[in-house]
């Protein structure tokens, strides 16, 4: 469990020893194909393309992680430093200092409660004409300084 390590904000490296079933790339370890967490001194995490799924708590140590990236990858992707599934139809993980939040069209329905752990929201952006906040919304209201729909041009 990351929160093991929570009390360890300088944490930079693991070891792992022969034969476990864990591994360490310098910023995140995984369990096979499965994202376990990332470390909290990690600004900036790019997903690999070889990770299938991700730990509910993957993100929770990752106190200083500003944007995810996701290329290459078939189970997921990224958008304006903001993980998603691979259709981009629900929030995986957010940085927790990240301070513009933009929501493609392709979310037309936000559960408020993926917002709760991110302190630095300044700007709430989404591109969908309308956004309905279901559960949990007092807790982007509380965040949101500016609302506006955003339209992207290619």
């Amino acid at each position: 469990s990351p929160t093991s390590f929570g009390s360890c904000p300088n944490l930079s490296n693991i070891l792992f020893g022969q034969g476990s079933s864990y591994q360490f790339d310098g910023n995140a370890v995984y369990r096979g194909d499965r994202l376990v967490f990332v470390l909290p001194t990690v600004r900036s995490y790019s997903l690999p393309s070889t990770v299938s799924s991700i730990e509910s708590d993957a993100f929770d140590i990752a106190v200083d992680l500003t944007e995810i990236v996701c290329a290459g990858n078939a189970n997921y992707a990224s958008y304006g430093g903001i993980l998603f599934d691979k259709e981009c139809s629900r929030i995986v993980a957010i940085p927790l200092v990240i301070k513009e939040v933009r929501i493609p069209n392709t979310i037309t329905q936000l559960n408020g409660s993926v917002f709760s752990n991110s302190k630095e929201i300044e700007l709430f952006y989404w591109e969908a004409p309308s956004i309905e906040l279901v559960q949990n919304s007092n807790l982007v209201a509380d965040k949101v300084v500016f609302v506006c729909s955003l339209r992207m041009e290619a």
